[in-house]
């Protein structure tokens, strides 16, 4: 080399900084490891070569040795040398694959490009001018011979139609494969404490072998001694002997009641050890529900074998549970933060958007942990919940991880989603491709075992009547549609004794300590009556022998008659749906919903069955728009040859980054200061550090309520609410909120008779 050139710093003189071409192939078989589980290591191998290679220049030499100032392009020019050198005859669309990643590494994948001048696009980067010099970047590193003959099997094997997609989710991969790759190795190096902190994995064999034990004390302390406990022993041992199937696409179809968590959680286990595969992953549409099967988890492996990852779990609080060493508490809850970055563990647990939305992404801190969802098993728990009008892309997506990327995707729900290829769902599965893990002769009589509950459709009723409905029973739930008809409805309940509220304007800590009130008061046999929005449905764990539903979709009153007769308690529940003159949200969508449930319901004499649930998938599914965005018809329409500028695809990774987002939230986050919480509203006019400032907003996340604009507006005109460091908006709860129904938005100057002011 005619002079050293280097990537990063370091303390000391330069012979402690690390060079360039020791970081290129660092990050080059880093790569090469990660893509070895889809079998295409030799373009993860360029990426990782390419990807710095503009750092040869005076330019950025010069920058490191002033420790910083303006920034300096390097990400541009290891794709020009792709194009020049490294693919040799292959079209510019080819050497795309490549260029994606590199030039996206930093600043995340741009879009391709229709014109030269898209700005920040790839098209845009072809044709750059100005950039630093990297002429001499074959004097100065001493890169391989080009080795990568052929197409990566992944776009090989995808039909025509639908190549363009396969080429852009394969870009994805690469682009994970190199940003995780890149961040490790430049971690190794930087931050040398931080690396060693990173926790080995559990193997598969292990969690299994804790499994195998944990269902011997379990089946020792319960033995199958009735009905249920037999079927649910049957419904374990399909799980386990379906984990010798190939790998693929999997349908598990068990009603509530069924012990479907243990039951997946078998079979992905004994699948995940005959293929030798990496991890399972837990897909989890509510974090009510993450947190109650985390905790199972970590009963049976213990929490350092579970990464849960999602908006609410706080990581310096799990690491704490039992510990009394600081120290040690910091290393764990290090560990977990740095997981959840790459999803580098055996068992994860995580939402259903922090899966999908990664899958669409664009910035490389949500997209490291793509590659580790190849070769794995994921579970999608409440499959029936993906969102309508992104439904193609996320099937499309699924399809892709188990036709290429050697992943088994289990669709797991008591109402079993159609998502087989249709006219409106293009990117369905395809006939028979979908096995169900229980065998079909089965399904009939095990729904009948665990029913519990009779569904009865009551046609319209008034708020009068369904409020005196309601108050002929000891004990029962009214669950319905809007926050302003559930504080309607418990109005004219009354407010008395063993009478309780429940919706989202209720901070979480607040509907945590009504929910165990009403837990206690139903064991006990007192009177309980309730009326809530749909949160009661999420996976809350209540058990009333009466539910009234507000008409909806029906995949929501089998989740309302979830919290009836749970138990079993009673010879049979009784369910009531009713169609309400009001309370009914604007959305169309939750109009069509209710429409197709109405019709459902007046051609089927069992609601709840198999048969009437794919009636009503099907009904759903023909009338809606599954692809709001194009994203799949997007992707597909930049194949080779079609919507290419110089034979750059136009592939909109930005745009539909941005687009793709499962929670419309246009939301308002307020803190609702009260006595347990206002230490910590104090904090937040002192917490500096990042640090400081992540164990804050984590322990106000209970004390949160998430407020329309209008209705946010409304509040501060009225003078309750106040704005700390421009961003955090705080409550003032001893005013305005009520202990019965949470925040008043009607009356947010309200004071309780109790209240003190000081």
């Amino acid at each position: 080399m005619s002079y050293p050139v280097y990537a990063h710093t370091a303390d000391g003189g330069k012979e402690h900084w690390q060079g360039l071409q020791e970081h290129l192939l660092h990050v080059a078989r880093q790569c090469e490891e990660f893509a070895r589980s889809f079998d295409d290591a030799g373009y993860a191998k360029w990426c990782g070569l390419l990807h710095d290679l503009g750092k040869v220049s005076h330019e950025f030499q010069r920058y490191l040795e002033r420790g910083g100032g303006a920034r300096v392009d390097h990400s541009t020019a290891g794709w020009h040398v792709a194009l020049k050198h490294v693919l040799g005859g292959r079209s510019p669309y080819v050497s795309s694959i490549i260029g994606f990643p590199v030039a996206g590494h930093h600043a995340g994948l741009p879009n391709g490009g229709h014109t030269r001048n898209d700005e920040g696009s790839l098209l845009a980067r072809k044709y750059k001018e100005n950039l630093p010099d990297f002429s001499r970047w074959n004097d100065q590193l001493a890169l391989p011979e080009p080795d990568i003959d052929r197409l990566p099997r992944a776009i090989a094997q995808a039909p025509a139609a639908e190549r363009g997609f396969a080429t852009a989710f394969f870009i994805r991969m690469l682009f994970s494969c190199l940003t995780d790759a890149d961040y490790l190795d430049t971690e190794q190096f930087c931050d040398p404490e931080r690396a060693r902190a990173r926790p080995a994995p559990v193997g598969i064999s292990g969690l299994l072998a804790a499994f195998d034990a944990h269902m011997r004390e379990l089946g020792a302390r319960k033995a199958a001694n009735s009905s249920i406990g037999a079927w649910r022993n049957s419904i374990l041992g399909h799980c386990r002997e379906a984990g010798a199937m190939e790998r693929g696409l999997f349908s598990l179809t068990v009603p509530t009641g069924g012990g479907k968590t243990l039951s997946s959680l078998a079979f992905a286990l004994e699948h995940a050890q005959r293929h030798g595969m990496q991890r399972i992953i837990y897909v989890i549409p509510f974090t009510s529900i993450i947190e109650q099967n985390a905790a199972v988890f970590e009963g049976i492996f213990g929490p350092e074998a579970v990464l849960q990852h999602h908006c609410t779990h706080d990581a310096e609080a799990a690491a704490s549970r039992g510990d009394v060493d600081e120290e040690a508490q910091a290393l764990k809850a290090m560990q977990k933060r740095l997981a959840t970055e790459n999803w580098d563990a055996t068992l994860v647990v995580t939402t259903s958007v922090q899966f999908f939305e990664s899958l669409y992404a664009s910035r490389s801190s949500r997209c490291r942990k793509l590659h580790n969802m190849a070769n794995s098993v994921i579970i999608l728990d409440e499959a029936q919940m993906l969102p309508t009008d992104l439904l193609n892309p996320s099937v499309r997506a699924l399809k892709e991880l188990a036709a290429a990327y050697g992943s088994s995707i289990v669709l797991c729900t008591a109402t079993q989603p159609s998502l087989g290829r249709t006219p409106c769902l293009k990117s369905g599965f395809a006939p028979g491709s979908v096995r169900e893990i229980i065998p079909q002769e089965s399904l009939g009589p095990m729904f009948e075992a665990f029913k519990r509950v009779q569904v009865e459709y009551a046609g319209a009723m008034t708020d009068e009547q369904v409020a005196a409905r309601l108050k002929e029973q000891e004990q029962g739930l009214c669950v319905v549609n809007t926050r302003k008809h559930a504080r309607q409805l418990f109005d004219l309940l009354g407010r008395q004794e063993g009478h309780f509220h429940l919706s989202a304007l209720m901070y979480p800590a607040h509907r945590t300590r009504v929910l165990d009130t009403i837990r206690q008061r139903l064991r006990e046999g007192r009177v309980c009556r309730v009326v809530s929005t749909s949160l009661v449905e999420a996976g809350v764990d209540v058990d009333f022998p009466v539910v009234l539903r507000a008409l909806a979709g029906l995949d929501s009153i089998a989740q309302a008659a979830g919290r009836c007769n749970r138990e079993g308690r009673h010879s049979a529940g009784q369910v009531i749906v009713f169609n309400p003159p009001t309370g009914k949200p604007k959305s169309p969508y939750f109009a069509r919903r209710a429409h197709w449930a109405e019709r459902v319901m007046e051609a089927s004499d069992d609601l709840l069955s198999p048969a009437a649930i794919k009636d009503y998938f099907d009904r759903l599914y023909s009338n809606e728009n599954l692809d709001r965005f194009k994203v799949v018809d997007s992707f597909n329409e930049c194949a080779e040859g079609q919507d290419c500028v110089h034979e750059v695809p136009a592939f909109p990774f930005a745009d539909v980054a941005r687009q793709f987002t499962f929670i419309d939230d246009a939301s308002v986050a307020i803190i609702v200061e009260r006595p347990e919480s206002a230490e910590l509203v104090a904090m937040l006019e002192t917490a500096y550090t990042r640090e400081e400032m992540r164990r804050v907003m984590r322990g106000l996340q209970p004390y949160t309520v998430a407020v329309y604009p209008h209705e946010f507006a409304l509040l501060k005109a009225a003078g309750t609410v106040r704005t700390i460091r421009e961003h955090f908006h705080v409550h003032a709860g001893v005013m305005g909120y009520c202990d019965q129904v949470g925040l008043l938005l009607d009356d947010p100057a309200f004071m309780a008779a109790d209240s003190q002011i000081f």
